[in-house]
């Protein structure tokens, strides 16, 4: 599971993934504007199983998504993740198949009302950490184990979080790299849970949880770049005057031993900037490059 915004960064990487490693993807997009044109573009860059994320919406607004989503045949590989909140407060919202469950739900509180309401829950949940700085995720950790082993093998539960930085403590013009925590959350979690409850891994990709100022700023020419392990901050300063993103693709090629110009469309496009030696496009293309080169490591 990836949790996307509805941008065109994500769009694209999305819509360049391999159609043969996607059998187990799930992409979730976060929507705010969900007019008839939003939707169908979004249904043009990917076919199957979608999860559409409502966090932003009041019932009503979810209601009306709905009504659009059942009304459009093309829409018809759309499912709709709501918040748990909604789903407790909105009882004449039926056919729930997906609920988003965030960390400060994860309280004793919470789960002994889960545990107690089971059968109320969906077959899909989603456990929400949001931003992580560690795997030791403390009694919200401890509370949701409580819960996980209280579920059988007919309950689907998706563990996400995101350990991208808000702020990169290094120079723009420094390299960084970021350790894969998220993965880590997973392995613990996993290895603590005593029942056939199914888990699956979901993040953030390479942007971080929370929603940034909507302010105008000017972005770092770099990729952040996915192996097994790590995220690496390709970087060389700020997009102005004369900046030199092909430096950055030169850096990866010549310099990572995990890049290969067949593994991703990014690594293919990462190659042809390299070989060029020509600047190409914007923020939202080197976004493209390592959301789709993330998504592919996670799904190969």
């Amino acid at each position: 599971m990836s949790i996307l915004k509805n941008k065109q960064g994500e769009r694209k990487a999305v819509s360049m993934l391999d159609q043969n490693i996607v059998d187990n993807f799930l992409p979730t997009f976060i929507v705010d504007d969900y007019d008839d044109d939003v939707l169908k573009k979004l249904a043009s860059i990917y076919s199957e199983k979608t999860l559409i994320d409502v966090r932003n919406l009041g019932v009503d607004e979810i209601l009306e998504l709905k009504n659009i989503i059942s009304s459009l045949p093309e829409l018809s590989h759309f499912n709709i993740l709501y918040p748990i909140d909604v789903i407790l407060s909105a009882p004449e919202i039926e056919d729930i198949n997906f609920a988003r469950i965030d960390k400060t739900k994860l309280n004793a509180f919470f789960i002994q009302w889960a545990k107690a309401n089971i059968s109320s829950l969906p077959l899909n949940l989603v456990f929400d950490f949001e931003y992580i700085e560690s795997e030791d995720q403390g009694d919200s950790a401890t509370h949701l184990l409580e819960l996980l082993n209280d579920l059988s093998s007919d309950y689907h539960a998706f563990i996400v979080s995101g350990a991208i930085k808000k702020t990169i403590p290094v120079k723009v013009t420094e390299n960084y790299r970021l350790e894969r925590i998220e993965k880590k959350l997973l392995q613990t979690l996993s290895s603590k849970v005593e029942s056939d409850v199914h888990l699956h891994y979901g993040d953030y990709t390479v942007v971080h949880p929370i929603p940034s100022d909507p302010a105008p700023i000017t972005p770092v020419v770099q990729i952040k770049y996915t192996t097994d392990d790590n995220i690496d901050f390709f970087r060389n300063g700020q997009r102005r005057g004369n900046y030199e993103f092909f430096k950055v693709c030169s850096d990866i090629v010549n310099s990572n031993p995990d890049f290969d110009p067949l593994y991703c469309w990014a690594d293919t496009q990462i190659q042809e900037v390299h070989d060029a030696q020509q600047n190409r496009g914007n923020a939202a293309t080197w976004a493209a490059y390592g959301i789709n080169r993330h998504i592919s490591v996670n799904l190969k």
